[in-house]
């Protein structure tokens, strides 16, 4: 195949092109296909860094109700980026999980399982397993690098995750990518039995990549998708695969680096009343939420694990949690030389 000619899952692109595709990844009971459709778009700009053509993935629809990302995808395609000045290729999957993305559901609904904690798969495991290897083969793989768009419910502020692998070189060109983009940035180490997260398993191969979690996950908000256009074009100019300085984002963001993820859950059942807002400060012990019976009386008070601020109040179905459930996440800061430089 010549060189200036792109091909991905069966499908063929050159410089300038913009070539539709459906990668095959299982069958419904009564034999009917599932393909995920993706989106080869090839640039015609003259890259000035070194080495040789780049391809960025961009990656939406991972858990089904995370809709904002398939209109970043369509928007890319549209007017978020003059693909004239673009250096370099980019791979647009805009609904990674069809199974979860028909019913709305975060899970694969066929086996229960979260398809970002099983990459990079397995060719005869479950229904999730099988998605995810047919997905990092064919769009992982070829990438440079990759972009993977997800969605909180509100209220949340917006940010990116950047994995921090053992390899310091990798771990600095994937903070650099969160960092182009722009917004609050928060590493996640890796372990040597990761869970299964798209990004950590690109770092794996040595692919620098980010998850970025926009607002709000079952609707899409104009001022997100901006925000996100921005930060990938900004991820672009990181790769040298688009021209102009970095934008600057719009969107509240907490300016502090080597900022970590602090999960809190809920031990008690209840309604969870807040008393801070997203971006605002936290300190370790402090009584950030209270959760109350259906009586009305306090059966637990949500303390903070650390000194930080409020990221989000993930809230997956209402403020009704179950024990054990995710009532908040809160961001921390870890000293700079432990984040891989």
């Amino acid at each position: 195949m010549p060189d200036d000619v792109l091909e991905i899952a069966g499908v063929s692109a050159r410089p300038g092109e913009v070539v539709r595709g459906r990668l095959w990844v299982g069958s419904y009971p009564d034999g009917s296909e599932v393909r995920v459709p993706f989106v080869l778009a090839r640039g015609l700009g003259a890259r000035a860094g070194a080495g040789g053509r780049r391809t960025l993935l961009v990656v939406a629809g991972l858990h089904g109700p995370e809709v904002p990302g398939v209109e970043v995808v369509r928007r890319l395609l549209t007017d978020g980026l003059d693909r004239t000045r673009l250096a370099g290729d980019l791979v647009l999957v805009p609904v990674a999980n069809p199974w979860g993305f028909h019913r709305q559901e975060m899970v694969t609904p066929q086996d229960a399982q979260n398809l970002n904690r099983v990459f990079p798969g397995d060719p005869e495991g479950t229904t999730s397993q099988r998605l995810a290897h047919r997905l990092f083969d064919a769009f992982v793989r070829p990438a440079s690098a990759l972009v993977d768009l997800h969605a909180n419910p509100e209220p949340a502020l917006e940010f990116t995750i950047y994995p921090i692998p053992p390899d310091r070189g990798l771990a600095r060109r994937a903070r650099a990518l969160a960092e182009a983009y722009g917004i609050t940035s928060v590493g996640l180490p890796v372990r040597a039995a990761g869970p299964g997260y798209l990004f950590q398993a690109a770092a794996a191969l040595g692919i620098p990549g980010l998850a970025v979690e926009l607002v709000a996950w079952r609707r899409i908000v104009p001022e997100a998708v901006e925000s996100a256009l921005v930060g990938i074009r900004n991820v672009l100019r990181a790769l040298d695969m688009y021209p102009g300085r970095c934008e600057p984002q719009t969107v509240p963001r907490i300016e502090a680096r080597g900022l970590r993820r602090r999960v809190v859950t809920v031990a008690k059942g209840g309604l969870l009343h807040p008393f801070r807002r997203p971006g605002e400060p936290v300190a370790r012990g402090e009584t950030i939420a209270v959760v109350r019976d259906a009586f009305g009386d306090v059966v637990e008070e949500v303390q903070s694990p650390v000194d930080g601020f409020l990221l989000a109040w993930p809230w997956v179905v209402s403020q009704a949690l179950v024990s054990g459930e995710i009532a908040a996440f809160v961001a921390y800061a870890e000293p700079e030389e432990e984040d891989g430089g």
